[in-house]
């Protein structure tokens, strides 16, 4: 999934700036884990925070990716995060009968 990462950051580098990031079930959790790695970085000054305002998160689980899985509690969904992603606005959506839904 780094790799991914990687790749994800390079297309914004060279294709934005973009408002918000928007993903789509396994798109929602690599928007998370993009949003939860540039903020790690920051965090540490190895980095800037990241060059978006918000995220859009439909049908979206936590990342069971490590590192970034201990940042979500058991059950919960990118909304209930500990920081640092918390510290980015973040709007989810999920179907009442999506049988994932917290």
């Amino acid at each position: 999934y780094e790799a991914a990462l990687d790749r994800l950051e390079r297309h914004i580098s060279e294709h934005g700036p973009y408002d918000a990031l928007v993903g789509f079930s396994q798109g929602a959790i690599m928007v998370t884990m993009l949003t939860a790695r540039a903020l790690q970085r920051a965090a540490r000054g190895e980095g800037a925070p990241p060059a978006w305002a918000c995220n859009v998160l439909l049908s979206a689980l936590p990342p069971r990716a490590s590192p970034y899985a201990p940042i979500f509690p058991p059950g919960g969904s990118p909304l209930h995060a500990s920081p640092p992603i918390a510290r980015l606005p973040a709007i989810a959506c999920m179907g009442r009968q999506d049988p994932f839904a917290p």
